[in-house]
């Protein structure tokens, strides 16, 4: 694989496990961000210990820098299905692979058990030999990913992401195993399987980080739909809510004016001149709207007031003309 495609890929893990970090420390309660850095920052170690590799930097730090990336995914995997179905963390699952990870990585760099000397030429770098616990160590790799690819089949997706879509980490994640595989039997034989194809895993890994970080990302895509499906019927229930108000407001207004037969129309005149002095002043429609509701129900207190007094034929006293002057004040 072209040294620049690596540099490439290496800077694409960083920045999406940094963007990931941010957005889960900004919102502690986005725990999905946080597991799913987890995965790109092993693929980042083992890029970057592989660039070292083939720069020709200290061949077996940098062997042994690249494997315990490569082994830090037994530790990714429990927040890697978390990520993709919402369910809660397996913390006994989790706690155990964490620690036969760690035991890996004390393994690999304080050991010559998992790599050791002479280095051999393997494809186009120079590479340590395998020690003894190298096959153990990555047949238990592989396992243990092979179990997690059948779970995350197998596992159903909480409500939320019920509509992600997981045909790329499938393939990504089979294309990953694959490619250890080849690379485990390649360097079992201290040398390539195939012509010119060295470190394959290294495509898998690329692969991987891609459809995984699709896969993620495709529940969003989905909620962002959902999201415009129910503002739209926010806002037509809003339009409804708005025209079953106006028909309320205009029902409030007729009861007025038929319990008070000597202004009856008094409120839909009061509305119509209202309505034409806003305009000549530039009010916005909005404003205009909550006038032509206010003209309608500026009376509103008269249906406190009982109707012999309102439709009184004769004069009326002091005190029912106070009753009566008292409108405002009751609506």
């Amino acid at each position: 694989m072209p040294l620049i495609l690596i540099h490439s890929l290496l800077t694409f893990c960083i920045v999406i496990f940094v963007s990931f970090i941010l957005i889960y420390l900004q919102d502690p309660k986005s725990k999905q961000f946080l597991y799913a850095a987890t995965p790109l920052l092993f693929s980042a170690v083992s890029l970057f210990g592989y660039i070292m590799l083939r720069s020709g930097a200290d061949h077996l730090l940098s062997a042994k820098i690249m494997y315990s990336g490569i082994f830090g995914y037994m530790l990714s995997f429990m927040p890697f299905i978390s990520s993709l179905t919402g369910r809660p963390i397996n913390m006994t699952a989790h706690i155990t692979l964490a620690a036969i990870t760690a035991s890996f990585w004390a393994l690999t760099a304080f050991t010559d058990r998992v790599l050791t000397l002479p280095f051999f030429e393997y494809g186009s770098v120079m590479r340590p030999s395998n020690g003894p616990l190298y096959p153990f160590m990555m047949s238990v790799l592989f396992a243990t990913a092979a179990y997690f690819l059948i779970l995350l089949a197998i596992t159903p997706n909480s409500e939320i992401f019920k509509n992600m879509n997981r045909r790329p980490i499938y393939i990504g994640l089979g294309f990953a195993l694959f490619t250890g595989v080849y690379d485990f039997i390649s360097k079992s034989r201290s040398r390539p399987l195939l012509p010119h194809v060295d470190f394959a895993f290294l495509y898998g890994i690329a692969v991987f980080s891609l459809s995984y970080l699709w896969t993620f990302l495709s529940q969003f895509s989905w909620i962002f739909k959902a999201l415009a499906k129910y503002e739209n019927q926010v806002c037509e229930l809003t339009a409804k809510s708005n025209r079953n108000f106006v028909e309320l407001v205009q029902l409030i207004a007729k009861t007025i004016e038929t319990k008070d037969q000597y202004t009856a129309g008094h409120s839909l005149r009061v509305m119509t001149y209202a309505v034409k002095i806003a305009g000549a002043l530039n009010l916005t429609e909005n404003e205009i709207e909550i006038l032509r509701h206010a003209c309608l129900l500026h009376d509103i207190g008269k249906i406190g007031i009982p109707e012999r007094i309102l439709n009184k034929k004769t004069a009326l006293t002091s005190k029912e003309r106070l009753l009566i002057q008292s409108h405002p004040v009751l609506g």
